[in-house]
C-alpha cells in the first residue's frame, strides 16, 4: 500500500514526539510522587535526616534536593526506511518494503530526529523549584 511520502514522514515525526511527551510526563510524575507529600491543600517536600562527615551532624534534608529533576527524553532517534518511491499525480508516493526485500529498485532513507530543549514552562518550574530548595 502506498502513502504520500510527506504523510509518512509527518507520521513518524509525530510518533517520536508522542514517545518523548510520554517519557517526560512519566518522569515528572515519578519525581513529584517520590519527592513530595500532600499536606492539607499543599504539597511539601519529603524530608529526612542525613548524617554528614563523622555522623555527628544531622540535618533535615528535602528529598527533592537530592533527586535528579530533569525529565527523561530521547536525545536522538534514528530511523532507516526501505521504500519504493514513485511519482503519482504530481505527488511523491512511498511504498514500504520489508528489510530483506530485493524486488526491483529500492530506495533507502535514513532519518534522524533530534530532541529540542525542554519547553520554557517546564524549565521555569525547575528553576523556581531549585531556588526554593
Amino acid at each position: 500500500m502506498a502513502v504520500l511520502l510527506e504523510d509518512l514522514l509527518k507520521g513518524i515525526g509525530a510518533a517520536v514526539s508522542s514517545v518523548n511527551a510520554a517519557l517526560e510526563e512519566e518522569t515528572l510524575r515519578h519525581y513529584i510522587e517520590r519527592g513530595y507529600e500532600k499536606q492539607d491543600e499543599n504539597y511539601k517536600p519529603v524530608m529526612f535526616n542525613l548524617s554528614f562527615h563523622d555522623g555527628n551532624e544531622i540535618r533535615n534534608i528535602p528529598m527533592p534536593a537530592l533527586v535528579h529533576n530533569t525529565s527523561m527524553r530521547l536525545e536522538t532517534v534514528d530511523v532507516k526506511l526501505r521504500l519504493k518511491l514513485y511519482a503519482q499525480d504530481g505527488e511523491v508516493m512511498a511504498e514500504c518494503r520489508p528489510s530483506g526485500s530485493n524486488d526491483g529498485m529500492i530506495d533507502e532513507m535514513d532519518l534522524q530526529f533530534k530532541n529540542a530543549l525542554p519547553v520554557e514552562g517546564i524549565a521555569k518550574i525547575s528553576d523556581n523549584h531549585l531556588k526554593e530548595l
